[in-house]
């Protein structure tokens, strides 16, 4: 599936911003006759600071294309960030007791 490069990245820029850098972004690029770059897989991992937990097996990616995942998918990943981050806003001027 061929991907283009300069609306993933514009997608990418956007959940780096509103996530605060909580996911990792893995990409393969192609290149056709022409010279264009695309991106032929891509996927999204948690940013996670434990090496071998990073690398295990175990560590699936939150989205992908080789899943089906397309630029849809990012954007509601997105709009979800959004909302934690909007409720995390909220939730810090409650009193705790």
């Amino acid at each position: 599936m061929k991907v283009n490069r300069k609306r993933f990245e514009r997608l990418a820029d956007k959940l780096t911003k509103v996530s605060h850098g909580r996911y990792h972004i893995n990409r393969s690029i192609g290149i056709d006759e022409v010279g264009t770059i695309y991106y032929t897989r891509w996927c999204i991992f948690d940013r996670l600071d434990d090496g071998p937990l990073y690398f295990s097996p175990d560590n699936k990616p939150v989205l992908a294309s080789a899943y089906g995942d397309d630029l849809r998918d990012i954007k509601i990943l997105i709009k979800k960030e959004k909302r934690r981050n909007r409720n995390e806003f909220i939730q810090s001027f409650i009193p705790r007791k």
